[in-house]
């Protein structure tokens, strides 16, 4: 497009593009944050609920209470639960072994639990063991909510960049316009109301441009200069009328004395 208008035409048909997909990244960070939130409320519930297995595994250790087994199991099943709600988040967050060995430590803290809560239990190393089962679920249900906060401020940081973005384009936009504007179109009018000016004081002087350019202003100017040229010269051929006129009514009246 070497027109002005098919210039204005492409310039906001891409300007609404950019806009919009800033829009559509706006929007799938911001959906992608709201999830990210979501989740690691659920792994606030998996810590909690790891938090809430331990507090009962003291009593049981230490006053072999049976209250605290039962809402203990109950705990081992929510914990249980919560994890395999949250498989699939958890691989994305930290790959596909991690889980296993969570699954592992989860089946080795039950297996212990059966055994040290059994008859003849309460063998000290069953209660190392079992308080080292439960440190490492803790641990991990704590790795998870670090690694899902790290993300977080990620997309955050992904959220917030989309208006600096959107305020440089505004800029970098208002700055093309002028540009264009101020050369495209206010200069090549100065020209023409300068020369306009020169025409009203009888001076034909032709404006210089750059003929390659095919858009409405330099068409303007073209037709300009080749007024002026006409103008220049009717005005060259008034002055030899005038010229003539002079001589014959100069020449007449030597023949008529």
């Amino acid at each position: 497009m070497k027109t002005i208008r098919g210039k204005i035409v492409v310039f906001f048909t891409l300007c609404l593009a950019v806009a919009g997909v800033l829009a559509l990244l706006y929007y799938q960070n911001a959906l992608s944050l709201r999830q990210k939130i979501y989740a690691i409320e659920r792994f606030d519930d998996l810590l909690n609920d790891v938090l809430e297995l331990r507090r009962y595994e003291k009593n049981i250790v230490f006053f072999r209470d049976a209250d605290s087994l039962k809402e203990a199991m109950a705990y081992l099943k929510r914990v249980g639960d919560d994890y395999n709600g949250l498989k699939e988040d958890i691989r994305g967050i930290t790959g596909s072994k991690a889980p296993l060995v969570f699954e592992k430590n989860l089946a080795n803290y039950r297996q212990i639990l059966d055994a040290t809560i059994a008859p003849g239990g309460g063998d000290p190393l069953h209660e190392e063991h079992l308080r080292a089962e439960g440190k490492s679920l803790v641990d991990f249900a704590q790795l998870l909510i670090q690694k899902k906060r790290h993300r977080i401020d990620q997309a955050l940081k992904r959220v917030l960049i989309i208006p600096l973005a959107s305020i440089v384009f505004l800029i970098v936009l208002a700055f093309v316009i002028s540009r264009f504007v101020t050369t495209g179109i206010l200069k090549p009018l100065l020209l023409l109301e300068s020369a306009t000016e020169k025409v009203a004081r009888e001076t034909f002087t032709p404006i210089s441009y750059e003929k390659d350019r095919k858009d409405e202003i330099t068409h303007l100017i073209a037709s300009f200069n080749k007024m002026v040229a006409e103008l220049d010269s009717r005005q060259e051929q008034l002055i030899q009328s005038r010229k003539l006129a002079a001589i014959g009514t100069f020449t007449s009246g030597i023949a008529t004395s």
